[in-house]
C-alpha cells in the first residue's frame, strides 16, 4: 500500500507539470517554415547512384 500523502504529492506534481509545461507553448514565439523536399530528393538521388556504383565495385552485386 502506498502512503496517501505521497499519492497526493505525486498527483499535485503531475498536475503542476502538465499545467506549467503547456504554458511554455502558449508564450513561445513559434514560426512554421514550409519548405520543398526537392533539395533532399536530389541529394538522395545522387547519393543512391554513388552508393550503387560503390556497392557494385566492392561486392560485384547489383
Amino acid at each position: 500500500m502506498t502512503n496517501p500523502h505521497f499519492r497526493k504529492l505525486l498527483g499535485a506534481l503531475v498536475a503542476a507539470s502538465v499545467q506549467f509545461g503547456t504554458l511554455g507553448f502558449a508564450f513561445a514565439d513559434t514560426t512554421i517554415l514550409n519548405v520543398s523536399y526537392d533539395p533532399t530528393r536530389e541529394l538522395y538521388k545522387q547519393f543512391d547512384e554513388a552508393f550503387v556504383a560503390h556497392w557494385k565495385a566492392e561486392t560485384g552485386e547489383t
